[in-house]
């Protein structure tokens, strides 16, 4: 009986042995803070959208503040007039509907 089991037991988990290996384990890669640069915006928007299979996250300004640290400098300005800004899906803070209030690594594309 207690063979049987045995036999069992390792017929089953050799048969599994091949789908472990064929789906690897993807660790998450912790991001390190960089020291080139950073951006804090804030203000009124139109709705958001993901692009670039949800890395980058797009939307309209009605009004929007931003302040870009780099190297040492900064430059800071209002964006409106439903320009398109493109920023990094990685940011911290608050980007839904209609409001934006959000700190990100790496500088925003604008556009008309």
């Amino acid at each position: 009986m207690r063979a049987t089991f045995l036999i069992a037991v390792s017929i089953a988990l050799f048969s599994l042995m091949p789908l472990s290996i064929a789906f690897p384990i993807v660790q998450k890669q912790e991001r390190q803070p960089t020291d080139i640069g950073s951006t804090v915006i804030w203000g009124v928007i139109t709705r958001p959208r993901y692009i670039n299979a949800g890395h980058e996250v797009c939307f309209r300004a009605i009004y929007v503040h931003y302040r870009t640290h780099w190297l040492g400098t900064y430059q800071k300005g209002v964006l409106h007039a439903l320009q398109l800004v493109t920023v990094q899906n990685d940011f911290n803070g608050f980007l839904r509907h209609h409001l934006v209030w959000a700190r990100f690594d790496g500088t925003i594309n604008v556009s008309m």
